[in-house]
């Protein structure tokens, strides 16, 4: 019978290299269906000891295997993971490993992927399109995912206490305002931005639930730039203006001119009387909601990161939405 399951939870791998009796050895550890050892995957060993282990002794028809908690670093994890082609369901969750081989993608059966308390993760290179799970639950050096396959359809994405996290190609990425291109910065109308370099601000990344004290940044996000600024003055460059929670206005095309897009100011702050802690404050996530009724299009955006106010405080949220095909001469805009 072929083995299809493999659990060496909580055992620490001290060398990569094996024996076929080690590989024998291991046999103690399996069983014969995913179900059977899902509360391995859950409850790892507690007084875990040493042994040798070695990738090249698995079974090509390996469906499920679990190495959490086992010390297991990067140079434990083959470069080519395509020796194991039937793998379905992974665990290396609690392992002190950097990031994965590029060769993860070759596993095209992978459905479930656990690195959960991977404290020292920091990378992760792109993932196989049939991933349905993955979980990188309290990653706190995770800073990049290459990407997230089905995110907006039937992904199962665990993400929590990723404090670090800036950056999944192709939904959103963080960075200083130093590093972003000038044509950017003028088309959020910002100016003199060396000297804002030195401000300080409290992101909140709104994904992971996470704090942190950085420096100026940009959001780029689906289309949409922004940046958080303290203040409570639209700056007099935006046409139209109005106090209160909705805008309307009809666009105007100017002849021998190009839409680039739109930008949009909000002024906000913390209703004092609601006397919200700093976890409330966390979860207060910003939305806005843009219609073209001409058109009949619609686009509601929350985005990932924003800026908590001060005490008593207000901040601007500018953002400048790169909808050029949506919209034409006459069309009227509700924001």
């Amino acid at each position: 019978m072929n083995l299809k399951v493999r659990v060496v939870d909580g055992i620490f791998i001290n060398q990569p290299k094996s024996t076929s009796e080690d590989a024998r050895k291991l046999n103690f550890f399996c069983a014969t269906s995913w179900h059977s050892a899902f509360h391995s995957w859950s409850s790892p060993r507690k007084g875990s000891k040493s042994m040798k282990f070695s990738f090249t002794f698995l079974p090509r028809s390996l469906v499920t295997l679990s190495l959490a908690n086992c010390n297991l670093s990067h140079d434990h994890i083959p470069k080519d993971l395509s020796m194991l082609p039937s793998l379905q369901h992974l665990n290396l969750g609690g392992n002190p490993i950097h990031t994965l081989p590029e060769s993860i993608n070759s596993l095209t059966l992978l459905r479930s992927l656990l690195l959960d308390h991977c404290e020292k993760l920091q990378y992760l290179p792109e993932l196989p399109p049939s991933l349905e799970e993955l979980d990188v639950n309290n990653c706190r050096s995770l800073e990049r995912i290459t990407n997230l396959p089905n995110l907006h359809r039937s992904l199962i994405f665990r993400y929590y206490g990723c404090e670090n996290l800036v950056e999944v190609e192709g939904a959103f990425k963080l960075q200083p305002i130093r590093n972003i291109d000038m044509e950017m910065i003028s088309a959020l109308g910002m100016f003199n931005v060396e000297s804002m370099e030195s401000f300080q601000v409290q992101m909140v990344n709104c994904l992971t639930g996470t704090l942190r004290t950085t420096s100026l940044q940009v959001l780029h996000e689906r289309g949409i730039f922004s940046i958080y600024l303290p203040g409570s003055e639209i700056p007099g460059w935006y046409s139209y203006q109005n106090a209160g929670p909705k805008i309307s206005f009809i666009v105007n095309h100017v002849q021998g001119r190009t839409i680039i897009g739109l930008n949009l100011c909000v002024v906000y702050a913390f209703d004092q009387s609601a006397n919200l802690s700093s976890n409330d404050k966390i979860f207060c996530t910003p939305f806005t909601h843009m219609a073209n009724r001409t058109k009949g299009l619609f686009w509601n955006y929350s985005p990932t990161f924003y800026e908590i106010p001060g005490e008593q405080a207000c901040n601007l949220w500018l953002s400048h939405w790169k909808y050029v095909d949506q919209l034409e001469d006459g069309d009227e805009v509700v924001w």
